[in-house]
């Protein structure tokens, strides 16, 4: 079985998580890292990681039995790990991640495929994963070898990201694509608004605001695909956006120093709740100046600003 063929099988398991728990689970371990990097890495199980409270008392019992139910057989009561179909699940809590390799949950990027929401770590926080297992006793001394070539592959990748990316000025010819872009992003960051109140924007976006920003598209530079952009209004960021499928591969970090670079001030507004892009921007260097209730949504936003800092 390949690696997509053991993604399949993850997502199903993680519809069945969201539908009856609310969860939103991490991808982890080789499985992860294969799709992270579209590398054959010959994955044994599935590792998944999910809040910490279903894995302790009644709430563990409660998700044992719903997985029992659903054709999962528990074969390791202390690893959580459950088989189906001879594949193995595992499952750890996701709370533990910022302890062991400073993977704060809220920069997680989040993927959205085959209708099913999950987390996958970028390859800066596969690096940081694999770089705090080569401390741990048992895998230095049992897969401090494969760890290693991980390591390789994770940091050959990002040198590649590093130069097939490039920024340019977007054209009339882009805003097809940046429309589908705007669109699918806006509907995976904010889950909280109807998906009506975007589609009811789109064409608004497209024929007034798009026209009046001044643009910026973040492009592959072998074949030339959007993958991302970035919409100004003089030094006002009106909106950041990336395609799923590229997410945590450094668009968004390339967008926002280019803007960086041309203006010393610069000013955006994020809602409260998405904790994931508020944290995306402190990286950057932007604080949060103010808060208020967006009267559009009713949602709460914040305001937040950077400033070059003076030579």
């Amino acid at each position: 079985m390949d690696y997509l063929q053991k993604y399949r099988l993850f997502l199903e398991n993680a519809a069945l998580l969201q539908k009856n728990f609310s969860i939103c689970p991490l991808l982890y371990g080789s499985l992860g890292l294969e799709i992270r990097t579209s590398t054959d890495l010959r994955s044994d199980d599935i590792d998944i990681l999910i809040p910490e409270p279903y894995l302790v008392g009644e709430k563990w019992l409660e998700f044992k039995r719903f997985l029992e139910q659903s054709g999962y057989c528990l074969i390791d009561a202390h690893e959580h790990t459950f088989c189906k179909d001879g594949m193995a699940y595992s499952y750890a809590a996701i709370d533990n991640l910022e302890t062991f390799a400073a993977v704060r949950i809220g920069e997680i990027p989040l993927c959205r495929e085959s209708g099913v929401t999950h987390l996958l770590l970028s390859l800066e926080q596969y690096l940081r994963v694999y770089q705090a297992s080569a401390q741990d006793g048992y895998r230095k001394n049992v897969k401090e070898k494969r760890d290693g070539e991980k390591i390789e592959l994770i940091e050959k990748k990002q040198r590649q990201e590093e130069a097939i990316i490039t920024v340019r000025k977007a054209g009339k010819e882009d805003i097809s694509r940046l429309m589908e872009i705007w669109l699918s992003a806006n509907l995976d960051a904010h889950p909280y608004i109807p998906e009506q109140y975007w589609k009811g924007h789109y064409a608004e976006v497209r024929d007034y605001f798009l026209p009046r920003s001044e643009l910026y598209c973040a492009v592959e530079k072998e074949d030339g695909t959007i993958i991302g952009f970035i919409g100004l209004v003089k030094d006002y960021i009106a909106g950041l956006f990336v395609d799923r499928k590229f997410r945590g591969q450094k668009a968004g970090t390339k967008l926002i120093s280019h803007c960086q670079a041309r203006y010393p001030v610069l000013e955006l507004d994020v809602f409260a709740k998405n904790v994931r892009a508020i944290h995306f921007y402190e990286k950057m260097g932007f604080s949060i100046t103010e808060q208020r209730k967006s009267p559009d949504t009713g949602e709460e936003e914040c305001r937040m600003r950077w400033e070059r800092a003076s030579t």
